[in-house]
């Protein structure tokens, strides 16, 4: 064992010194090359000079030997000693002729192995030798260019860096940045300047750049405790919360007395909904450094995603009185406060973070949310609406802006900022979106058809878009192609409610009754908790002439939602529109009326059943203001005209009450069919007779 150790060691080395001695070679078979050739050419001259014949013509040979005999043992032939093989190795790959192994050469003054060269293995090994020579000084010269260039590289790039840094301290952040670049063009791996460069694409936003520069900074130096911190933070804004937690655990791992990377990683645990980790890690940074800001801050967020929040409140308490106010994540702060309920607070601390920070998007946001919670609509449009002139490449904000003010029926805003939408980002389906509800909202069918197929242009699988484009058809009359968009959402992945809906009102609207009644069936089995298939089917027993069935739909509503004002206004018109109304109809509207009207105060249709219900009731000054106003509303309604004018002659005034009947009539021409209209208005033309009929 300890021979085949012994041999191989030997073998080893002598590896190692033949690749050492390589070099040696090479010079001693460029030597030989140039030997034979010379020779050759000088016996060649005198060959030809003899002028002898060709079986005298010289050859160019080589005899090989070990070890090297004395030059004039050669008897003037071209001798070449071998000492190792990988010498005769590179012969035979010169030459392209096997060369014999170094075991079988010749020993001593015996000269028998020689090595016959023919004119293309001579030129094969002329040029091999040269391309060694060349590959060898081009390699050289390279090597002393890297040297000489590294070192020159290595000053300019610490010259450019220093002037970038003084910059990026004087808040010149993008000719920073074009001095940062210009030292890495120096030299690639200046993990100063690649700090310095991702610092700068952070603040300036630019995401792609910031991470590469990150990555390749803890590539060269995976030590590096500042990049590796940022890029963990980039990657949570990023969302990108688990390529940030194995950064975080890497950080950990590499340097574990640094708190910093264990607040992070439960930071990362607790975006990762692990409250209850991300607590134990900020406790344990607490027991280091007691008065760790960051790790409060996490606790006190963990301790709120836990619903404790005596202990969220306790960590805020500690980190007001042990960190300075300039160093609060205000932010943070207030998110937490908002989760325990302290809305007063949180914000105060967003107002006092925008006051220091005027541009701080994440808070601007935030408090705007917080406004629209706390039932200030118009606070939260105009912080949005301060963002979204500085807003750059991104829609989240703009898009959010015109929900808004949608919701708030500002279309004329809204209008601006879909255009805006649509300018800054043509192929995004939120522009023509936004302009679409635009106009349907302004009863405008035409110019939101066409938007609709902007839409679906842009976005063939839309679902907003596509519900937008059936309610359009179904505005315009055109049921059928309402159904054909309908039915494709019903039946593929977009199903839901309102498709559902949409569908049944679109046969109803048709008067295909029995599939409208089996797809609200259907609506009412799957979405058992919502009212919306109730008031539907309600209209659909009205459209079948079964008003006792209408009310018992419209009851199963006010059951699931006993606060919607069309299903109570709608059920006390039933009441009372009966011909056959007790006093106990009356009783059970009226209620349901007054509720409709404070939940809706400016709405006609209530405003002309709560008129109508005090003319059954006899209050005709109160109705009279009801249904003059809805009249004014809805000038065009000839039954609210009709209700006007009973309450008027419940007040005595008969000849204005005649007046408001001819406006009916002409109004609404399906009144003069109408035989209690007939009715009343004979009995009145009976007692003003000098009234001219129209």
């Amino acid at each position: 064992m300890a021979g085949r150790i012994l041999t191989s060691a030997k073998q080893i080395a002598r590896a190692v010194l033949s690749l050492i001695l390589l070099p040696v070679d090479l010079v001693r078979l460029t030597w030989l090359f140039l030997r034979m050739t010379l020779r050759f050419a000088g016996r060649t001259y005198t060959w030809f000079l003899s002028g002898l014949s060709q079986t005298h013509r010289p050859r160019m040979e080589i005899f090989l030997c070990r070890p090297s005999l004395s030059p004039f043992v050669w008897d003037d032939k071209v001798g070449f000693c071998a000492r190792r093989s990988l010498t005769l190795w590179l012969l035979s790959r010169y030459t392209g002729r096997k060369a014999p192994r170094l075991a079988d050469l010749t020993v001593e003054k015996r000269i028998t192995n020689m090595l016959p060269l023919g004119s293309r293995q001579v030129l094969r090994m002329g040029l091999a030798l040269l391309l060694t020579w060349s590959l060898g000084a081009a390699s050289g010269v390279a090597l002393w260019h890297n040297a000489f260039v590294a070192g020159t590289g290595r000053d300019r790039a610490l010259g450019y860096q220093h002037k970038a840094d003084d910059l990026l301290a004087a808040g010149q952040i993008r000719r920073a940045r074009i001095q940062y670049l210009n030292s890495l063009q120096q030299y690639p791996d200046h993990a100063a300047s690649l700090w310095g460069l991702a610092q700068c694409a952070l603040d300036l936003n630019h995401a792609a750049e910031a991470r590469h520069g990150l990555e390749r900074l803890l590539k060269l130096d995976p030590m590096h405790v500042m990049g590796r911190a940022a890029l963990i933070d980039f990657l949570r804004r990023q969302g990108r919360t688990a390529e940030a937690l194995r950064q975080a655990q890497e950080g950990v791992r590499r340097h574990p007395g640094d708190p910093g990377f264990l607040v992070r990683l439960g930071e990362c645990q607790r975006q990762m909904k692990r409250a209850d980790q991300a607590l134990r890690n900020a406790q344990t940074v607490l027991t280091q450094a007691p008065d760790h800001g960051r790790a409060l801050l996490l606790g006190a967020a963990a301790a709120a995603d836990l619903n404790n929040r005596h202990l969220a409140r306790e960590y805020l308490d500690r980190m007001a009185a042990s960190v300075p106010a300039e160093h609060w994540d205000r932010l943070g702060i207030a998110q937490v406060l908002i989760q325990c309920g302290r809305l007063e607070d949180a914000q105060k601390q967003l107002e006092t973070l925008l006051a220091s920070e005027s541009p701080h998007v994440p808070s601007t946001r935030k408090l705007a949310e917080l406004k629209l919670t706390t039932g200030d609509p118009d606070g939260a449009i105009a912080l949005y609406q301060s963002l979204a002139p500085s807003e750059s490449g991104q829609s989240a904000i703009r898009i959010r802006l015109a929900e808004l003010l949608l919701n708030a029926r500002r279309l004329d805003e809204a209008h601006e900022t879909g255009k805006a939408l649509v300018q800054d980002m043509p192929q995004n389906a939120a522009g023509p979106l936004v302009l679409a509800t635009v106009y349907y909202l302004r009863e405008l069918w035409s110019a939101c058809e066409e938007q609709c197929h902007a839409i679906l242009k842009l976005a063939p699988d839309s679902l907003a878009g596509r519900i937008m484009m059936s309610r359009v058809l179904m505005r315009l009359g055109r049921h059928r192609e309402a159904i054909t968009w309908l039915k494709e959402l019903v039946e593929g992945e977009g199903g839901g409610l309102h498709p559902l809906l949409m569908l049944a009102e679109c046969f109803l609207e048709l008067q295909e009754h029995s599939e409208a009644q089996n797809l609200l069936e259907r609506a009412i089995a799957l979405f058992p908790s919502s009212e919306a298939p109730h008031l539907l089917t309600a209209r659909l027993h009205l459209a079948m002439s079964r008003p006792d069935r209408a009310m018992e739909s419209y009851r199963k509503a006010l059951e699931l939602n006993p606060q919607h004002a069309v299903a109570l206004n709608n059920l006390a018109t039933l009441l009372v529109s009966t011909g056959e109304q007790t006093d106990s109809d009356l009783a059970e509207a009226y209620p349901l009326a007054s509720m409709a009207w404070e939940l809706h105060p400016g709405n006609p249709e209530i405003a002309d059943t709560l008129g109508w219900l005090e003319v059954l009731r006899g209050d005709h000054d109160r109705a009279q203001s009801l249904l003059t106003y809805a009249v004014r509303v809805r000038p065009d309604d000839g039954e609210m005209r009709v209700h006007l004018a009973m309450a008027l002659v419940g007040l005595g005034n008969e000849t204005d009450a005649l007046t408001q009947l001819d406006m009916a009539c002409k109004r609404t021409p399906a009144l003069i069919h109408n035989s209690h209209y007939q009715a009343f208005r004979s009995s009145l033309r009976q007692r003003h007779p000098d009234r001219a009929t129209p």
